[in-house]
């Protein structure tokens, strides 16, 4: 998984994610520098990444993130304490 930066006052915020997911054994990276979200879903998809995470203020207000998979296009909304699950079963 790679968390993506959209915001770079949210960074302990992505960091935070990053370390929720490796504690459920998910390899994960954090994306260290913003840019545009196409940029950096290009760079994800061409390291053979499966899934990014995107957060940005709204989502980080609802308590969810959004959950794409690169191979699928497929994007949906999940809430925080789900994403390990999420990623581990995705939705078919």
């Amino acid at each position: 998984v790679l968390v993506t930066r959209m915001d770079d006052e949210l960074a302990a915020d992505y960091l935070r994610i990053a370390s929720i997911l490796r504690e459920g054994g998910i390899n994960t990276e954090v994306q260290l520098e913003g840019g545009k979200l196409g940029k950096q879903l290009k760079q994800c998809d061409k390291a053979g990444i499966p899934y990014a995470v995107v957060m940005g203020r709204d989502e980080l207000a609802r308590g969810t993130v959004q959950l794409k998979h690169l191979a699928t296009g497929e994007q949906r909304e999940v809430r925080l304490e789900e994403l390990g699950g999420a990623v581990l079963a995705p939705a078919g």
